[in-house]
């Protein structure tokens, strides 16, 4: 009986090595595994940055080009308006 004892005792103490054992090694995994996410979300947030610096870059360019073609007409439209009111004068003094 004494025997059985000590061989139940042996085999729990086994079971309870080799499930502390399975758990180190599970929390291994699980660090392993949280260092990779840590690491793949530093890498996304990088490249969001990146992404919304070229967007913003494209669409400051953008706005620069409307602003400078919308200048243009609006100097075409005063040359024309100059140029019809010269042509206006020049009919009024040949008129006159």
């Amino acid at each position: 009986m004494e025997h059985a004892k000590k061989r139940e005792a042996l085999e729990h103490l086994k079971r309870t090595k080799k499930e502390e054992r399975f758990q180190a090694k599970q929390e291994i995994k699980q660090k392993l595994v949280d260092r990779q996410i840590e690491e793949l979300t530093k890498i996304r947030d990088q490249e969001e940055e990146i992404l919304n610096k070229q967007v913003a870059e494209a669409e400051n360019k953008a706005t620069q080009l409307f602003e400078e073609k919308e200048r243009r007409r609006v100097e075409m439209k005063n040359a024309i308006e100059r140029s019809r009111a010269n042509q206006i004068q020049r009919k009024r003094n040949e008129e006159a």
